[in-house]
């Protein structure tokens, strides 16, 4: 053979072996994992293809109708991983449509509400996005569906934790008192015990008696000094104000809980001109929580899923998106309808505000009261959030962990 032809030979072949790798090459980024391992020792791509169809033309009605089965009969349970069951019935609607048998959004959605019908904390959230949906006529895509599925089972499993250190927390505080209070008495009978803190039967407060109460109802309530007036004026306006920024952000049903609730602790005793700093929590959680800084406007909140404020002006670099729905924790819906960057400063125990903090991502939504800080999202940001000894430490990411609030 001649030196050209045999040039032309073996240009021929190497073109036709670089086709061959390319027909593999596609066929493998098709196939699923398992027809992938059954097929992935032939040499050739007509092998393959060879394969491939051996595999795939038995399966007939029959396949199609055991995993048609295997999808309507999917059930989640209370320990299983959200995520993990929605990835299982998307596999099986991958291989239905590998067979020719494809399954549209709106049906998929409906085997995904069917199979957590053995449960019943997703069915709020489902009712919410369904009359979204019917609202802005706008489709509910699966993928939005699993997104909104796999978000609020994380803020299920963060509150759980939340409230279990909780829990622990409250049964620390509890053997302490108990132990102080025996402790206590047993001093008393030997007369070499602490002098016992006597408590008012006007204000209920501790620190006096009810013939020295300067509350309406106590010996001295005509006696009263000007720095206790002012201090209860101010106590009455802030009070005020509290109560008519909370009603803006009830809804319209009859649930007797607010969107926010506020509880003072019941041992403070007024007695100077200080302001104190706490903690809000949202209503449905059986926990004690302290009145919002009196310098801040903003909650840090353990069950919010992503930052929100009112404060549209406050934003940077801010754009309107869709309307999107966000339930409180009394059930209330309103819609965030703007996302951006927030700079706030977040309370400290003196009084004070803390350092500048940009918060990423934070929706605007107008219809709320105050700036909700999520802590689960302070936590993905790199953030620490202690809870010790009656005060709340954030700091921010590592290496620094610079104090960004202390809050008592």
């Amino acid at each position: 053979m001649e030196d050209e032809a045999l040039d032309k030979h073996e240009t021929s072949v190497d073109s036709w072996e670089q086709k061959e790798a390319q027909v593999c090459e596609l066929i493998y980024n098709t196939v699923d994992s398992s027809s992938f391992l059954q097929i992935k020792g032939e040499k050739t791509a007509a092998a393959l293809w060879k394969k491939l169809t051996s595999i795939h033309g038995n399966k007939g009605a029959q396949f199609e109708e055991y995993l048609l089965g295997k999808l309507q009969t999917a059930r989640y349970t209370e320990n299983e991983d959200m995520r993990t069951h929605l990835t299982s019935m998307n596999t099986l609607r991958e291989r239905l449509s590998e067979i020719g048998s494809s399954i549209s959004d709106v049906q998929f959605n409906a085997y995904i509400r069917t199979s957590l019908s053995l449960t019943t904390r997703y069915q709020p959230l489902l009712t919410t996005l369904s009359t979204t949906a019917q609202q802005t006529k706008t489709a509910l895509t699966s993928d939005d569906l699993i997104w909104h599925l796999v978000e609020e089972a994380n803020t299920i499993k963060l509150e759980a934790s939340i409230n279990k250190l909780h829990a622990a927390l409250a049964a620390a505080h509890g053997k302490s008192n108990k132990g102080s209070s025996e402790n206590g008495k047993g001093k008393d009978s030997k007369g070499k015990g602490k002098k016992l803190v006597c408590k008012c039967t006007n204000c209920k407060l501790k620190g006096h008696t009810s013939d020295k109460c300067f509350a309406k109802g106590g010996g001295m309530e005509h006696q009263a000094p000007d720095w206790w007036k002012q201090k209860q004026e101010a106590k009455a306006k802030e009070t005020k104000k509290l109560e008519s920024a909370n009603a803006a952000a009830q809804s319209s049903s009859k649930c007797e809980n607010h969107a926010y609730v506020t509880v003072g602790p019941t041992d403070f005793v007024p007695l100077d001109n200080e302001d104190f700093n706490s903690f809000v929590i949202t209503s449905g959680h059986n926990h004690e929580a302290y009145s919002v800084s009196s310098s801040t406007d903003l909650i840090v909140d353990c069950g919010a899923s992503s930052h929100f404020s009112p404060d549209k002006f406050k934003f940077v670099n801010f754009q309107a998106i869709s309307p999107e729905p966000i339930r409180a924790a009394d059930g209330h819906t309103f819609s965030a309808i703007g996302c951006g960057d927030l700079v706030v400063n977040l309370p400290m125990h003196n009084g004070e505000n803390g350092p500048s903090v940009t918060l990423k991502q934070v929706y605007y939504a107008p219809k709320m009261a105050f700036t909700l800080v999520s802590v689960a999202c302070l936590d993905k940001a790199g953030c620490s959030l202690v809870i010790e000894d009656g005060r709340c430490v954030i700091r921010s990411p590592r290496p620094n962990r610079t104090l960004l609030s202390s809050v008592p």
